[in-house]
């Protein structure tokens, strides 16, 4: 994995994209939108676990009638209709064989150090925001 502060999405390889989105994507609560439940994405990197949950990973978008072309792709109608759907802000691409590429879902929510001296490495913790006041740490990982 790559973690890349010009990348405004997780970029995934296209193999395993339509099946990330398909997990991903949820119907929208009416009063809250895409901060209410939904599933959890787990990042595993070595011993690091990065979690996203729905507020963090997706967005808000109305339902569509016809297919439409996103990322490469002809993504499927919402299958309960014309209600407001949470889509997942992944992109498809095959950078290299495998590369995750970790943009701002990752990078909002875990505050990112990028050592490049000596071996390098990332080391993340969560990110303090006046919203939320919670901090779990720093989880250093060699790269």
């Amino acid at each position: 994995a790559v973690a890349d502060s010009g990348t405004s999405v997780i970029s995934v390889p296209t193999q395993a994209f339509p099946e990330m989105f398909e997990l991903l994507r949820f119907p929208a609560d009416p009063a809250h939108g895409c901060r209410s439940e939904g599933p959890t994405l787990n990042i595993m990197l070595e011993s690091v676990n990065l979690t996203l949950h729905p507020k963090d990973y997706a967005q808000l978008q109305s339902g569509q009638k016809s297919k439409k072309k996103k990322f490469g792709f002809d993504m499927l109608s919402d299958p309960v209709g014309e209600a407001e759907h949470c889509r997942p802000l992944l992109m498809a691409a095959d950078v290299l064989p495998k590369l995750f590429v970790l943009g701002e879902p990752i990078l909002r929510k875990y505050y990112t150090v990028f050592d490049a001296e000596g071996a390098p490495r990332i080391a993340f913790g969560r990110a303090i925001h006046a919203a939320d006041g919670k901090d779990s740490g720093m989880a250093d990982m060699s790269l």
